[in-house]
């Protein structure tokens, strides 16, 4: 399963507006493990809005997490299957769970909790939370298999042994004969066993501790652990919550069904989890309608090619810092090609008044882009005209060393993001200080002159 779309995210009072559209709308509780939006989020995910409820304070109390969903008459069941499956895939891609409590409808957006109490709620910063490239669901059979998986990540921290069941059930809804599960799971077994990872490691010991005993591991996770908890029909104590030593074997086990289901969904059902796509996706991808497939193969084989030939060259373009949109001085940019080195192109991006110049790169080997803070500069002017250039372009440069997530914008409505730019050897406490001073410099500038000339700094002007 590839990676999904861009997703449209609005935060604050811009998800908020949306309330006021329309009448008929219905609020799950959510428990979740995942960190949680502070602020209302808007997310446009496989055609419907799913509204995250941010988890701050209103009128004196702290809301657990929500989604709400509009709902019209006769839609409820709809609503609440689609809201489930949202859930399933987002807990999934964040390696972490969101499961459904319970549910109001009504005309207006209501806030409804019933999650605070089981849930870990971290918030995340206001425009922190993010599901982009979030997997689309097409496949009956993962979603039936993320939905187990939704239901036994969250019993995993109130009852260990639904939570079991749920987990078995991952992999036995997805065989029809019985035989082709007890080969996938014998064969799965081993395997878990060497790995290494944080992930399975905990299941790979409690295999070792098994087979020393000479145990027939996926019998034994199938008769003591799946039977013995949905039939109740031993008589020597598997699966009688009366029974302690077994409630404490089963929480042990259940690291092994936990481990077999990750794998069953990461490995066949092959669906991604964010660090997965962080880690596969192409960032250049939104550049495939500016850039001939020909150009784009031989700058993935890194072949020479002119610099004006390439096919971004000439392109308009706008920047802008996730989830925002450009700011007026980011958007118009010209893009100039100044170099093509082995698949490595570099560009900058100009305004029409010259007076803003971002450089950066496009590596279409590695499938990234890096912004170059350094060498991108502005003109500083030495009165009031192109003032907002200026206090536009100091923040940028503060924005991309900051860590900010930033933005190519294309005029087909491609959006192309940088990888966040790591600074090494530099006093961030300092440059910021500096930065800030250079920003009220030129607002006092902006204030006192009505005239102006224009001055090129350094490129390195105001780095410590």
């Amino acid at each position: 399963m590839d990676h999904g779309p861009y997703v449209l995210h609005e935060f604050g009072e811009v998800a908020e507006a949306y309330y006021r559209q329309h009448l008929g709308w219905l609020t799950a509780a959510v428990h979740s493990s995942i960190p949680w939006p502070q602020e209302d989020v808007r997310v446009h995910y496989d055609g419907d809005d799913y509204f995250l409820r941010g988890i701050r304070e209103r009128n004196g109390h702290k809301g657990g997490p929500a989604i709400t969903m509009r709902c019209t008459r006769g839609e409820r069941n709809t609503v609440l299957g689609k809201i489930y499956r949202f859930a399933s895939i987002l807990g999934w891609y964040k390696r972490g769970y969101v499961d459904i409590g319970g549910y109001m409808e009504g005309s207006h957006p209501m806030l409804y909790s019933d999650g605070v109490e089981t849930s870990t709620v971290l918030a995340s910063s206001p425009h922190g939370f993010d599901c982009n490239y979030l997997p689309l669901l097409r496949d009956e059979q993962a979603r039936r298999a993320l939905a187990f998986w939704r239901e036994g990540s969250r019993l995993r921290h109130l009852h260990a042994g639904y939570a079991f069941l749920s987990f078995f059930k991952v992999i036995e809804s997805q065989f029809e004969v019985a035989a082709k599960r007890v080969s996938w799971i014998g064969a799965a077994i081993p395997q878990l066993a060497n790995e290494t990872g944080m992930r399975f490691r905990e299941a790979g010991k409690q295999i070792s501790e098994l087979a020393e005993q000479g145990l027939d591991i996926g019998r034994h996770i199938y008769e003591s652990g799946r039977c013995a908890i949905a039939h109740a029909q031993f008589s020597d104590g598997r699966g009688d919550p009366d029974v302690a030593e077994d409630r404490v074997r089963l929480g042990r086990e259940l690291a092994i069904v936990e481990a077999l289901a990750c794998k069953y969904i990461e490995e066949v059902l092959k669906v991604p989890t964010e660090m997965d796509v962080y880690r596969k996706r192409n960032r250049l991808d939104p550049l495939r309608s500016c850039v001939p497939a020909a150009q784009w193969d031989a700058l993935v084989e890194g072949r020479h090619m002119s610099r004006r030939r390439f096919g971004l060259n000439g392109a308009r373009v706008s920047f802008a810092r996730w989830p925002s949109a450009p700011v007026a001085q980011f958007s118009d940019l010209r893009v100039r090609t100044t170099s093509v080195r082995n698949g490595v192109v570099t560009l900058r991006a100009i305004n029409q008044a010259e007076t803003i110049d971002v450089e950066f790169f496009l590596d279409f080997p590695k499938g990234k882009a890096h912004i170059k803070p350094y060498q991108s500069i502005y003109t500083r002017p030495v009165r009031s005209d192109f003032v907002e250039d200026a206090v536009a372009g100091a923040q940028f440069r503060k924005e991309v060393i900051g860590n900010g997530r930033m933005e190519l914008w294309l005029l087909d409505g491609g959006r192309m993001d940088f990888e966040v730019f790591i600074p090494t050897n530099i006093d961030f406490v300092g440059t910021f200080r500096n930065l800030d001073a250079e920003i009220e410099s030129l607002r006092r500038l902006q204030a006192d002159s009505p005239e102006s000339t224009l001055e090129r700094p350094d490129s390195s002007q105001h780095l410590d």
